[in-house]
């Protein structure tokens, strides 16, 4: 069976599968009820027109409404790094968020701190040399 319904499904199943970092062993295994591996395989293909009980177990498991198996184009909105950011930290231990958060800050800090110590581009008047200022602590 290769309906364009079906393929449609399918290239969106696996986009959201994608998007949340799962295999498809991983997303079969999560299903309430559980469905079989090759099931999620075929209906990815396109080979298999799956019932809306098992559209709406999957759309749990990938943390979508049902609807989003049948709205829009072939596939949903590309994964962005904020999207893979925050499926990582979702599957951190709860001791280690506060690990993982702390880390954040500190690289966030370290970029600020960076971009304060950048000198500002200047354009000299005419006639006129502007020096390069040094910062506190430099020689």
């Amino acid at each position: 069976m290769r309906d364009p319904l079906g393929k449609a499904i399918g290239v969106r199943l696996r986009a959201l599968r994608l998007r949340r970092g799962l295999t498809q062993r991983e997303l079969a295994g999560r299903v309430a009820g559980g469905i079989d591996l090759s099931y999620v395989g075929k209906i990815e293909r396109g080979e298999q027109l799956p019932s809306l009980k098992v559209l709406r177990r999957l759309g749990e498991v990938l943390e979508v409404p049902l609807r989003q198996f049948f709205e829009g184009g072939a596939t949903p909105a590309p994964v962005d790094e904020a999207d893979r950011l925050w499926r990582e930290a979702r599957r951190l231990h709860p001791r280690d968020r506060v690990l993982a958060v702390e880390l954040l800050r500190l690289v966030n800090r370290h970029r600020r701190e960076r971009a304060a110590r950048r000198p500002v581009a200047r354009v000299a008047e005419p006639g006129r040399r502007y020096r390069r200022r040094r910062g506190p602590g430099r020689s």
